[in-house]
């Protein structure tokens, strides 16, 4: 009697450990910007990260004029909030068009799906002016 109890209160603590990874855990999070026909060149976005999310870490993005990772203040995360800013010296016919991957967060979520809101943001083309494309966050699948 006392064995079976005991396995299955194992049992359960180990089912418990499995709903909690799911529920939360460590993410990875792709910021992208879309500039349609516009050539990319410069952006800066203040983000701040949803209730239990913290910010771990942070790296650059897929094209070679952001693949070197943003600017930012790494006291400002330890408030989960983060200004990141990058430019392109890129001849501007090697500077990105459409959806691109500037930056991506490492976040630790106590619970789900970690969510961001952008408080101010800043994106410029190839010619200085500013541009107002959409910002989008996606949660990279593993």
């Amino acid at each position: 009697m006392r064995l079976t109890t005991t396995i299955l209160l194992l049992l359960i603590g180990f089912a418990g450990c499995a709903c909690a990874q799911t529920s939360g855990g460590f993410q990875v999070i792709d910021i992208y910007v879309n500039s349609g026909d516009e050539r990319l060149a410069a952006y800066q976005v203040h983000v701040k990260a949803g209730a239990g999310v913290s910010i771990v870490g942070i790296e650059g993005g897929e094209h070679d004029a952001f693949r070197k990772p943003p600017y930012y203040d790494p006291k400002a995360m330890q408030r989960n909030e983060v200004k990141l800013a990058a430019f392109s010296t890129l001849k501007r016919s090697k500077l990105p068009r459409g959806k691109t991957r500037v930056a991506t967060l490492h976040v630790f979520s106590k619970r789900g799906v970690a969510e961001f809101s952008i408080l101010s943001r800043s994106v410029g083309n190839e010619n200085g002016g500013r541009i107002a494309p959409p910002i989008t966050f996606e949660l990279r699948e593993k």
